[in-house]
C-alpha cells in the first residue's frame, strides 16, 4: 500500500495555481494578511500559512527559483510555531488543574 503525502496530494492544486499571472499569489497574500490580523491562534496560524504559501509560489515562478526558495524558506518557521502554539493551547484547555481526568471521574 502506498502512502500519499500532503505535498503529493496538493501537487495538482499547485499546478492549477501556476496560471502565469500573479492573481493567485496576490489573493493568498490578501487572505493571509486578513486572517493574520484577526484574533485567535487558529486564524493567525492559517493566515501565516497562507502568506508562506504565497511567497513559496512566487519564489517557484522566479527566474532564480532556487535562490528565491532558499531566501523565503524562513517564513514557514513562524507558521509552524503558531500551529504548535494552537495545538498546545487546545490540549491545555482540556486539562483542569487540581481535578481528575474526565475518564477517571466516570
Amino acid at each position: 500500500m502506498r502512502t500519499i503525502f500532503t505535498t503529493e496530494a496538493l501537487r495538482p492544486l499547485v499546478a492549477r495555481l501556476e496560471l502565469g499571472t500573479t492573481l493567485p499569489v496576490v489573493a493568498l497574500i490578501a487572505a493571509g494578511a486578513a486572517l493574520s490580523s484577526m484574533r485567535g491562534l487558529w486564524s493567525t496560524a492559517i493566515g501565516l500559512e497562507l502568506l508562506a504559501t504565497s511567497f513559496w509560489l512566487w519564489a517557484r515562478r522566479a527566474s532564480d527559483a532556487r535562490e528565491q526558495l532558499a531566501r523565503w524558506s524562513w517564513m514557514r518557521r513562524p507558521a509552524a510555531a503558531l500551529w504548535l502554539a494552537a495545538g498546545c493551547h487546545a490540549a491545555m484547555a482540556g486539562i483542569v488543574v487540581g481535578e481528575a481526568a474526565p475518564a477517571a471521574r466516570a
